[in-house]
């Protein structure tokens, strides 16, 4: 063999001496990977954004795997790419939104950066989200009897460690509904009984009632709850024909509002064209409970009439009836709600 700039000039073999894939890199390190214990479940991956300033690379991303399980026993490996992070004080930070069903999963993740069409990366990692919340519940938990501390202070621990343990028991009901413990057992197993012993053992109240949702044109199709990936308000309206770029959706909720815009709309009726469904999973846990207006705009101007509901209110067919297959989910989502109520305020 003859090898020039990593093959052979006879043959095209690879110079075996010449490392393959993307050069690793320590300043593509992650400096910290924690839970999120925010409004949503999710991790937070940070890298040293002095490593990753604007120039230094054409790009940088973050790549998220994890094994998904099929039926027959077999699985394949899920890849998510993270492509827009967000500047946080000295961190580049990329955030993923993890499904309540996979909280047991482990993923890998690792960064990576372009420049002058070479690849580079850091070194691969690996987390779950149950461990992000073991390891918060065991820095919190001592302070809940710390009498150094002031109440206050123990009040907001004991609030903080109850929608940890609550929001373990939403992941394993969520498991459960959809066959996922037998991949990556419960996310309670073997949960500590101190831990258990803060589990809500109330039985959470359903009230509130969706307005009725008229299926005319330019008026509400249908508003549903999606509970798989996360708890995402699913609203569908239809619309008239080839007229679907001039719609804008209008969600609002506690003085925010969130516009989808014709880009944002799913078509899941092959048979109804004209019907487009928006995703809306911008709402809390700790907004569960709260009103959320709907409105159809057309070319800006309002055209469906407003219609109120709210997570609470998609969600109470599911948890009234123990038949009902998202009983014991619906159950276990709305306590979760309620404790990130009680500690986000």
């Amino acid at each position: 063999h003859n090898y020039v700039d990593g093959s052979c000039t006879a043959c095209g073999a690879a110079d075996p001496s010449v490392p393959t894939g993307p050069e690793q890199i320590e300043a593509l390190n992650f400096e910290k990977i924690a839970f999120n214990l925010g409004a949503k479940i999710g991790v937070q991956f940070a890298m040293n954004n002095n490593n990753v300033v604007a120039g230094a690379y054409e790009k940088a991303y973050v790549k998220v795997s994890m094994n998904v399980y099929n039926s027959d026993g077999t699985y394949t490996v899920q890849e998510i790419t993270l492509e827009e992070g967000q500047v946080a004080g000295k961190f580049l930070v990329f955030i993923y939104g993890a499904a309540p069903k996979l909280m047991g999963r482990e993923m890998t993740v690792q960064a990576f950066a372009e420049k002058d069409g070479k690849v580079y990366c850091g070194a691969a990692e690996t987390y779950s989200i149950k461990q992000g919340i073991m390891e918060l519940l065991a820095t919190h938990y001592p302070t809940i009897s710390d009498t150094s501390k002031d109440e206050a202070t123990r009040e907001k621990a004991l609030k903080r460690c109850v929608v940890l343990v609550d929001m373990l028991y939403y992941g394993a009901a969520a498991q459960t509904r959809f066959e996922q413990a037998a991949y990556d057992g419960l996310v309670t197993d073997g949960l500590d009984e101190k831990y258990v012993a803060l589990k809500t053992t109330a039985e959470p109240e359903f009230t509130a009632d969706a307005t009725e949702t008229p299926k005319t044109e330019e008026e509400l199709y249908g508003l549903a709850l999606g509970v798989a990936d996360a708890v995402e308000l699913q609203i569908t309206f239809t619309l008239k024909e080839g007229e679907h770029d001039k719609y804008t959706v209008k969600v609002s909720c506690a003085g925010a509002d969130y516009i989808y815009t014709s880009a944002d709309f799913q078509y899941a009726y092959s048979k109804y064209p004209n019907r487009a469904t928006v995703i809306c999973g911008d709402l809390a846990a700790k907004q569960m409970r709260d009103e959320v207006t709907v409105v159809l705009l057309k070319d800006g101007v309002q055209v469906s009439q407003t219609y109120t509901t709210s997570i609470e209110s998609a969600a109470k067919t599911m948890g009234t009836t123990t038949t009902n297959k998202n009983y014991a989910l619906a159950r276990a989502m709305m306590t979760y709600g309620d404790s990130a109520k009680a500690y986000f305020g």
